[in-house]
Parts: structure tokens; C-alpha cells; sequence
């Protein structure tokens, strides 16, 4: 089973893009900055919306944090006021919509802290905490008024430029820990980095210490989500896409709210075609 690296491909084409191009700028930007907006930085931002889903639908709350900043990291003098909004989607739908302020100038950032589901709600016209569902998003961004009148929305994108922080409305989850695999007995690390957001290090049967995969512990890594005991695998490339194989849930993984344990059912794609794995794995304590 091979795997398909897509870096000597992205090393050829940044070679002939640096002889081209004096800009070193990173290429990913946001639309906002080409729009004649400037580019800004949220990546200082957290926070988390936790709860415990009810028969009804409803969330009852019960970890709630934000700490949002918005600062800028170039300016190229054609922005007239910045207005930092915020939103609550539902599939893709607004539900509710406020302005959090305006500034002049980025320069200092604009901070925004809650710490109950009232402040994140507050001036949203019709938008009441017993509305709130699982899967909900509340969407902080910045609006930039031009000097020709235009207003361009920063928009999100994967570089450090991003232009929209997302906090979605989850139950609580606590699956970081190391694990037995129960099909090869190989202690496996789950690591979080969000709130219900998950990698796994060592998927497939390549175990730790590859020389050939990226990362401190030499395995192939995946990122699952944790949505109330629903373990969703998005589809994504081999180890955070370092490789062009294709990694997807193949069907339903969970996790045992008695037990701890976790399965996951995912396929990795090959030249030779797509493999399944089984992966259970049993907590250590």
C-alpha cells in the first residue's frame, strides 16, 4: 500500500512561484484584502459553548467562555471604520445577527469577553437561550467600510489571516488520554486541541516512530469530533495532509459514556484501493 506524498509537487510549484514573485506575503489570503480591505488576525481568540441536550432539543448550558480579539495585521490605509459583528447559524441559516461595535482603527485590538449564553444572545432580535440547539454556530466577525464606500466582510479561509471565529454550541467531551487498541494491542495517544475536536496518532498499521509522517511521534494522524458521543471523522487527507490519501467515516462511530470506549470506522484510500479500519480503543486508567 503506498502513500501518495503531495509535497514534492507543492516544492516545485513554490520554487517557480518565488522567482516569479518578490511578494512573500502568504498566498492564502483573505478575499477582504484583495477586495482593497486590510488583513487581519484572530488567532489569539478562544472560547467554548457546552452543554447538555434535552428531550426537547433545548441545551442546558454549562461551561460558556469567550475571549475574542480582533487586531490588525496590515494596513494599507483604505479602511474607514471597522464595525465587529456577531451571528448565530443554524445549517448555513441566520437566525440572528448583532453589532458588537466600531472602531476606527485596529491598531489597538477590539476584545470582546463573555462568560454566560445571555451575553452571547444579547442583540439578537427574537433569539431566546431556549432556541438554542446542538450544532448551533455563533459566528464573531469584521465588517471594513472603504474610502470609495464599499464594505468588504474579512472572510475565512485555512491561513493565520482568518477573518471569522466560530464557536459551535457541543456537549461537554473528555476523550484526550492514551487508549489500547484492542486489534493490535498499541497504545494509542488521543490528543484535543478544541473543545470536542480530536486527533488520533496513530491511525492505519503504521503505528509510531515513521520517519516518513510529520509530527513528534512518527504515526499518521486523523482528526475525529466528539458531537454529543457521535464520533464524526470529516473528510480529510493523511496525517493533517502531509499525504493525498483520503481519509473518511466509513459508519457510525461512538463513544461508551459507561465504559470510555472508543470505536472509530474510518477508510484511508491506496493506489490499490480503499482499506477499512476498526479502530476500538479501551481507556487506560
Amino acid at each position: 500500500m503506498k502513500l501518495i506524498n503531495i509535497k514534492s509537487f507543492f516544492a516545485v510549484f513554490a520554487l517557480a512561484f518565488a522567482v516569479m514573485s518578490c511578494d512573500s506575503e502568504p498566498e492564502n489570503m483573505m478575499s477582504s484584502a484583495q477586495e482593497g480591505g486590510d488583513w487581519l488576525k484572530l488567532d489569539y481568540s478562544d472560547g467554548k459553548v457546552l452543554g447538555s441536550p434535552q428531550a426537547d432539543g433545548s441545551v442546558v448550558f454549562t461551561d460558556v467562555e469567550l475571549n475574542f480579539e480582533a487586531r490588525a495585521h496590515r494596513s494599507n490605509g483604505t479602511v474607514t471604520k471597522y464595525t465587529v459583528k456577531k451571528e448565530l447559524t443554524r445549517g448555513g441559516s441566520q437566525l440572528g445577527v448583532s453589532t458588537l461595535g466600531e472602531t476606527a482603527s485596529l491598531d489597538n485590538p477590539f476584545k470582546v469577553e463573555y462568560t454566560s449564553i445571555t451575553e452571547f444572545i444579547e442583540g439578537m432580535d427574537g433569539v431566546n437561550e431556549s432556541d438554542l440547539q446542538i450544532g448551533d454556530v455563533f459566528n464573531f466577525f469584521v465588517e471594513m467600510t472603504l474610502t470609495d464606500g464599499r464594505v468588504v466582510t474579512a472572510s475565512a479561509n485555512q491561513s493565520q489571516f482568518d477573518g471569522t471565529f466560530a464557536l459551535t454550541v457541543q456537549c461537554g467531551s473528555a476523550l484526550a488520554g492514551t487508549y489500547t487498541r484492542t486489534r493490535d494491542n498499541l497504545e494509542i495517544i488521543i490528543e484535543e486541541v478544541a473543545p470536542g475536536e480530536y486527533i488520533h496518532t496513530a491511525v492505519g498499521n503504521w503505528g509510531y516512530g515513521n520517519s516518513f509522517f510529520t509530527g513528534p511521534m512518527g504515526g499518521a494522524r486523523m482528526v475525529f469530533n466528539d458531537v454529543c458521543g457521535d464520533l464524526q471523522v470529516p473528510d480529510q487527507q493523511l496525517n493533517l495532509g502531509q499525504y493525498s490519501n483520503e481519509v473518511s467515516l466509513t459508519s457510525e462511530s461512538s463513544v461508551d459514556p459507561n465504559t470510555g470506549v472508543i470505536t472509530l470506522n474510518y477508510t484511508i484510500g491506496f493506489s490499490a484501493g480503499p482499506v477499512e479500519y476498526v479502530d476500538e480503543l479501551v481507556p487506560i486508567n
